[in-house]
This record gives structure tokens, C-alpha cells and sequence, in this order.
């Protein structure tokens, strides 16, 4: 075993510092790839001994003076103590590693009364100035809680329940939020990851559906609703479950989401409700969701007549948009109270300014008099109407302004879904949108830009190939402009950067895409972003390339530099990286025989057959040369089916593991799979492309080997 590799080794797992841990691996593999024995030389290492921390560990005493000199200048008396230790190799095998590796003086780092970050702050910038190298750390200080949630949504995002679950920890850490804002965000991670079951279980659920809740979570428990009582067994009608979330039901008119529409639908039925039917069949997204709802609806000859209903008896249901369209269409001042509460219950941010002038009116009228809870409401309320914008511009120019937006994020997240995508805006438009955008990066709510950095990534899709492409540059300068850049934000990145790579641009703006991916992987290369520079390299190789130049160039450094640290890869991405390079025409060495052992979890799919559906083309077939170099399944196969067919349901079947490439499908094929095989026992990968697809499996028989 190497020096190194017995270095890394009494480091141990570097989970133990949860969201410090990818800087914390950099900081470790920056030292010892470049570590070479020697009188003076000293590293700074987090060791599993007792107590356990970071230590200054040397050769003889002129390393610990040298040091400790160091130590002190960047540290400072008020962040951490130096004390000396007495090592223990005949009874500290962590011990016993240093003294084999050269290494027999031993100092503890004590951190005193600040923050584990900022002391890892000050010795990373300790490392990148002795190394000479500049900024060694992708992951700075998380400063708020402002970065954890936008962490924790683009792990949502990307179906990283273990990530998701981590950040969500850390969200309950920092004490900013409040008790039912964790229980929304519990709710999210829950309806995200399609735990629909868990969600329905929850023993906090009936206090939620008595509060004021966002309408993105209204949205997912909408997806609840149906996944567990109305679609679920096959049921047609609401049953019981009309009785017990009658608010929730009514809470928003026509849901953004497939199966919300569907529960809504039912919900209407049964409420003979033909305008509310009528706007959901019109809000299908295509003919073959539409098809669908109509087969929900019971046969009649006619539409039942809806005679209009008070504005209270509305509120009262439950039916908070329909309260609020009757208040507009017949204002009064008895309705007042219940118009406002429902504007603020559905979060209906379109309306929010003509029932505000309407409570004015009525109140300067002296027909409504104030009361504590009114006064409450018409605050929120004025709230509401003052972060209503029109659109994307819109959005943008207001987080533009010099003037503090707390709720940006907040309102581009529960409005973007009701505007015309950004790739409809007009190049004038576009052009006022980067600029704006850039204005808002660097004023006071550059906060909240972060935050938002998933939506804005997905609404620079929508422009790429349109006359607003220049809002897909303007996300990308934004991005690599981020201090930081953590995994999820990479992943958003990269599916942005697939969808402008495919579109057949010129070799200037390839080369200059390409550029930019390889001058991230140059700062982050590290074994905690092994898998992102696979993904990186796959992507370019399945894409056309006008520039073949910079995409071998960007992938060959991709390959080599993990050689660097491929003795601390898994043999999933070992071997992933080996059929990278072979495809490039590199030569890579045998795996080191001093590679840590791991649970051959690949052994459980031998014998197995593989199905995947995608409509990537060859995906079967690229899939099945992995998979050979790590098991002997017994076959892989593929279906790219657009619709429910025979065929398809018996793929969905028969498979012992199915991977769903949702990324690329069709709703009518993946309703068909939902219905022969519940989500559950579906592969979904995390991110698109071939390697995505293996890391799910790997995933998927981990889990099976944890099953009793």
C-alpha cells in the first residue's frame, strides 16, 4: 500500500462532516498528490484517532516548528490551539500508518468557539497559499441558509433523496426556518422523490392541511391525493377522501402537474362543477392527457347546470379561486373577509391587487370595519400583490432594483409555470432580460438569484435555438461567476450545457461551451466530482461535435486527471472511466492492487435481466457494454415505445431491473410503466445519459443488499 493511499486511509470517511465534506476531500487530495517526504515537510490531515480532528503531522520536530508557524499566522489565537500529542502505533492503528508512512510528530488543531467551517476557511487558504495555487476550495462557507435550500431543491431536482435529506438536516441546523416551513420542505423532498405513500402517513399531515400552505405545496399534496386515493386500486370517484381534504381540493383551480389536474377533475365531478371540469380538460398539456381526463368523467347525456354559489359558501368548500372569481364578479362587503382569505390560501398573486382595491374601497366606505385578523390578512395581502410580476422580464428588472426583494425567489417559483416560456421572449427582450439579470447577481438580492439558479437554468433551455439565446449565455456567465458551485448546481449546469451542445452550434461556440465545462472540471477535479466529469465526458461524446478538437481535449483531461485519484473510485466509475478512454484512443493502466475493497453489489446482477426505456438512441446497447465489464446480467434490453403498447407492459414486467430514462420519454409510455410496475420498483436515473443510467442500478442493488 502507498504512502498515500495510507494517508486517505487514516483520514476515514469524510461524511463525518456533512456539508463540509467535498471541500474537505479536496483540501486532502490537493496535499497529498503533490506530498513527498521529507525533513520540513508537514501536512495537515483529518484523522480518525482519538480525539478525532485535524492534525499537524511531520516527519521530526523542524516539520512541527515549521508548521506551527504557519498554523499560527493564518489561524490566529481565537480560532484554533496547537497541542502537542504523543502518537501511540502499538495501539492507534492511525498511529501506527503515520509512523510507516514517515510520519511521527503529531499536533492537534483545537478548534475554539467558532464555526467548523470558518477554521476549515482559514486552512484551506492556509494550503492554497504555501501551494502557490491560488483558491483550492469549489465549495466555500455556507453562509446562510439561503444556499443549503437552493442545494437542497436542485437535489430534489435531480432525485438525490440522500442529498436532499442531508441538506434538510442541515436546513433544521441553522434555525432560520420555522416549523411549518421544515414541514413544507419535508413535504417537498417527499412528493419530489414520488414517496407517495410516506407523504400520505405523515403524522403532521392533518395540522398542514389546516394552515396556509404555499401553492407549490398545495400542488404536491394534489399529486398525493391522487397517487393514493383516487387513482389508487382503481378508483373513479373521491369517496371519503372529498370530505377529508375538501380545502386542499379547491385550493388551486387547475393544477400545473398531470395527476393534480386529474384529482381536481374528480373533485369537480363530484361537486358538478362544469366550469372547473371544463378549464382542467382545456388545460391538458396534449391530446393524450386529455383523452385520459375525459375517461374520468362518468357518462351523461348532459352537463349538469351550475347555479352560482355565495362567496362564503365557496370559502367554506374549500374552493378558494372559485370564492375569489365570485367576489370579483359581485363584490360585497359581507364577502370581504372570506375573498381575502381565499386570495391568500391559493396564493393567487393575479388577483391579489383587485380583491386588495376592493377591501380598500369598502373600508373607506366604512362598510367593512378592521379587526385584528383582517388587518393581519390585508398586510399579507399587500404583500402578495406587491410581488406580482407579469413575466420573466418583469421578474428579472424587479431583482434588478436597488431596493431589497426577499421574496424573489419565492415568487418566480410559485408564478414561472403561468407565464410564456423565456424562449418566447423577443431578442430585445432577451437582451433587457441578461442585462437585468446580471444587475441582480451583483446587488442586494444576489441572494436570491442564487436560489433560483434551478429555474433559471431551466428557462435558459426554453431559449437555446431562439431568438432569446442570449439568455442561455447570460445563465452560463452567471453560473461560472458562482462562488458556490456545489454538485447539484454542476448537474443543472451540465443539463443546460447538453441541451446547447445538441443543437448543432458553430465551432466558436462549441469550443467556447466546451472551454468553459473543462475550465470547471480543472477547479473541482477531485473523486467527489469523478462523477460529474463521466457524465461531462459522455455527454461530449454522444453529442455532434463541430470542434473535435476541444471536446478530445476537454475529455483527455477528464480521464487523466482522475487517474490521479482512481484508487479512491468505486469500480463502477473505474470502469466507466477505462471505457472513456478506450473511446478516445487512451491507454490506462490496470486498476492499483491497493484499491480499497468495497461490497461487490454487482455480483447481485448476475443472471438478471436489465430492461431500459429511453428514447436515446442505442441506449440498450451502450448500457449492456458497461454492465459486462462489472456483472454477467443475463441480458439488456430496450423498448423506446411513444405509446402504451402490449409490448411495453410486458417489458414492464418481466424485467428483475427497469430503468426509466424520464429524462427522455414520453408520458403516455411512462403512464403505461406506472401502471404494470409500480414506481417503486422502477430504476430513475438521476441525470441523463448512459453513466446516469449505470449510478442508478449501482444505487438500486445497493439498496437490495441492504434489504434483510
Amino acid at each position: 500500500m502507498s504512502n498515500a493511499t495510507a494517508l486517505r486511509a487514516a483520514a476515514g470517511d469524510l461524511s463525518r462532516f456533512r456539508e463540509l465534506a467535498e471541500r474537505v476531500d479536496i483540501l486532502l487530495d490537493k496535499q497529498l498528490t503533490r506530498w513527498t517526504p521529507g525533513v520540513g515537510h508537514w501536512l495537515i490531515l483529518p484523522l480518525v484517532r482519538k480525539p478525532q480532528g485535524f492534525y499537524l503531522v511531520s516527519a521530526g520536530n523542524e516539520g512541527q516548528r515549521q508548521g506551527r508557524e504557519v498554523l499560527e499566522a493564518f489561524l490566529g489565537p481565537a480560532v484554533a490551539t496547537l497541542e502537542s500529542v504523543e502518537p501511540d502505533p502499538g495501539g492507534c492503528p492511525v498511529d501506527a500508518a503515520l509512523r510507516d508512512a514517515g510520519l511521527e510528530r503529531l499536533s492537534l488543531i483545537r478548534r475554539l468557539g467558532v464555526e467548523p467551517g470558518q477554521m476549515l476557511q482559514r486552512i484551506e487558504t492556509l494550503v492554497s497559499v504555501r501551494m502557490d495555487r491560488g483558491e483550492i476550495h469549489t465549495r466555500p462557507l455556507l453562509h446562510s441558509f439561503v444556499d443549503l435550500l437552493r442545494d437542497f431543491r436542485l437535489a430534489l431536482l435531480r432525485r438525490d433523496g440522500t442529498q436532499a435529506e442531508n441538506l434538510l438536516t442541515a436546513l433544521r441546523g441553522t434555525g432560520r426556518l420555522s416549523r411549518e416551513n421544515l414541514r413544507f420542505l419535508e413535504i417537498e423532498k417527499l412528493g419530489k422523490l414520488e414517496r407517495w405513500r410516506e407523504l400520505a402517513e405523515l403524522a403532521n399531515l392533518p395540522e398542514v392541511l389546516q394552515a396556509r400552505r404555499p401553492r407549490a405545496v398545495n400542488e404536491i399534496l394534489l399529486d398525493m391525493v391522487w397517487h393514493t386515493e383516487f387513482g389508487d386500486r382503481g378508483k373513479t370517484g373521491p369517496g371519503n377522501a372529498e370530505s377529508r381534504f375538501a380545502a386542499l381540493l379547491g385550493s388551486v383551480d387547475v393544477p400545473s402537474t398531470p395527476h393534480g389536474r386529474a384529482a381536481v377533475l374528480v373533485s369537480g365531478v363530484a361537486q358538478a362543477d362544469h366550469g372547473r371540469v371544463e378549464r382542467v380538460l382545456a388545460a391538458a398539456a396534449d391530446e393524450t392527457e386529455r383523452v385520459w381526463l375525459q375517461s374520468l368523467l362518468p357518462t351523461r347525456e348532459a352537463p349538469i347546470h351550475i347555479s352560482d354559489e355565495s362567496v362564503a359558501h365557496l370559502y367554506q368548500q374549500g374552493r378558494y379561486p372559485a370564492a375569489v372569481a365570485a367576489f370579483l364578479r359581485s363584490p360585497s362587503a359581507e364577502a370581504v373577509d372570506a375573498a381575502v382569505e381565499s386570495v391568500l390560501n391559493s396564493e393567487d398573486s393575479a388577483r391579489a391587487r383587485q380583491v386588495l382595491a376592493h377591501a380598500h374601497a369598502f373600508l373607506a366606505s366604512g362598510k367593512v370595519k378592521r379587526h385584528r385578523r383582517l388587518n393581519r390578512d390585508l398586510e399579507e395581502l399587500e404583500s402578495l400583490a406587491g410581488n406580482t410580476v407579469d413575466g420573466w422580464l418583469d421578474w428579472a428588472r424587479r431583482l434588478a432594483r436597488a431596493e431589497r426583494w426577499p421574496e424573489a425567489e419565492k415568487t418566480l417559483r410559485s408564478s414561472f409555470g403561468d407565464w410564456p416560456d423565456a424562449g418566447r421572449l423577443s431578442a430585445n427582450e432577451a437582451d433587457a432580460f441578461s442585462v437585468a439579470l446580471f444587475e441582480g447577481c451583483t446587488g442586494v438580492n444576489q441572494d436570491q438569484t442564487r436560489l433560483a439558479l434551478d429555474l433559471l437554468c431551466r428557462a435558459a433551455t426554453t431559449t437555446v435555438g431562439t431568438v432569446a439565446g442570449t439568455i442561455a449565455d447570460a445563465v452560463l456567465t452567471v453560473l461560472s461567476e458562482q462562488d458556490n458551485l456545489s454538485g447539484p448546481v454542476r448537474d443543472a449546469y451540465l443539463d443546460l450545457l447538453e441541451r446547447l451542445v445538441g443543437t448543432g452550434p458553430t465551432a466558436k461556440d462549441y469550443r467556447e461551451w466546451v472551454e468553459g465545462a473543462g475550465a470547471l472540471w480543472h477547479k473541482i477535479a477531485a473523486p467527489s466530482a469523478a462523477d460529474w466529469g463521466i457524465a461531462l465526458v459522455d455527454m461530449l461524446q454522444e453529442a455532434p461535435a463541430p470542434d473535435d478538437g476541444i471536446r478530445r481535449t476537454v475529455a483527455t483531461q477528464v480521464v487523466i486527471r482522475s487517474q490521479e485519484f482512481r484508487h479512491r473510485l468505486s469500480s463502477r466509475q473505474d470502469t466507466e472511466i477505462a471505457l472513456l478512454a478506450t473511446e478516445l484512443g487512451l491507454s490506462v493502466k490496470a486498476r492499483p492492487a491497493d484499491a480499497p475493497a468495497e461490497d461487490d453489489v454487482w455480483s447481485r446482477l448476475d443472471g438478471k435481466l436489465v430492461g431500459v426505456y429511453s428514447l436515446l438512441p442505442l441506449a440498450a446497447e451502450r448500457l449492456k457494454e458497461r454492465l459486462n465489464r462489472l456483472a454477467t446480467p443475463a441480458d439488456v434490453v430496450g423498448n423506446a415505445d411513444h405509446v402504451a403498447t402490449a409490448t411495453l407492459r410486458s417489458f414492464a414486467t418481466r424485467a428483475d431491473y427497469l430503468v426509466v430514462d424520464t429524462w427522455h420519454a414520453t408520458h403516455a409510455a411512462t403512464g403505461a410503466i406506472d401502471d404494470a410496475r409500480p414506481r417503486s420498483r422502477q430504476v430513475l436515473p438521476r441525470g441523463r445519459g448512459i453513466t446516469g443510467f449505470v449510478q442508478a442500478i449501482e444505487e438500486a442493488l445497493r439498496s437490495d443488499s441492504r434489504r434483510p
